[in-house]
């Protein structure tokens, strides 16, 4: 009996070394899952912050779009008002320079055809110095308007290059 007895006690030793092995484990574990409760916690926290900023950042670049779009239809229409300017200023350049014109019975280029407007006036010795300042303002009226609508015409190509660059940056962005 005593054999029975030791073997029994032997045995209960062996379940309460176990038993405290097993709750030894059973703490540890709690440990482990409590550091794991809270490192997930902190990377729902930390997934929830980064949706946060990646939704905002999707509706900045839907909104940055939506301006770009606006402002690449805002140039377009810019740029063809620029053009259509264009196409009027060279056809106002046009018909000034066929009205001015030696075939026309006017001034062609500066200088050209100032005999004959002298002589449409009259070049005689008798003439008054009217008509000879009439011959001069009237070739420097011409050359004055072709020298104007040049510049206006180089105005307008200098603005729709500017347009046109800064659409191209634009469109870049």
């Amino acid at each position: 009996m005593e054999r029975s007895n030791d073997g029994l006690s032997t045995r209960i030793e062996e379940l309460k070394k176990a038993l405290s092995s097993k709750e030894e484990r059973i703490v540890q574990l709690e440990l482990d899952n409590s550091t794991l409760e809270g490192k997930m916690r902190i990377s729902e926290s930390t997934l929830g912050e980064t949706q946060r900023k990646l939704d905002e950042t999707v509706e900045r670049l839907a909104i940055e779009k939506s301006e770009h779009d606006e402002l690449k239809d805002r140039s377009q229409v810019e740029i063809e008002r620029l053009r259509q300017q264009l196409q009027d200023a060279t056809e106002e350049l046009r018909v000034r320079e066929a009205i001015t014109s030696p075939t026309s019975g006017s001034v062609g280029k500066p200088g050209e055809g100032d005999e004959k407007l002298e002589g449409e006036i009259g070049g005689n010795s008798d003439e008054s110095d009217s008509d000879s300042r009439i011959v001069r303002d009237k070739l420097a009226t011409n050359s004055s308007n072709r020298q104007r609508s040049l510049k206006l015409v180089n105005l307008l190509l200098d603005n729709i290059n500017a347009r046109l660059g800064q659409l191209s940056i634009n469109t870049m962005l």
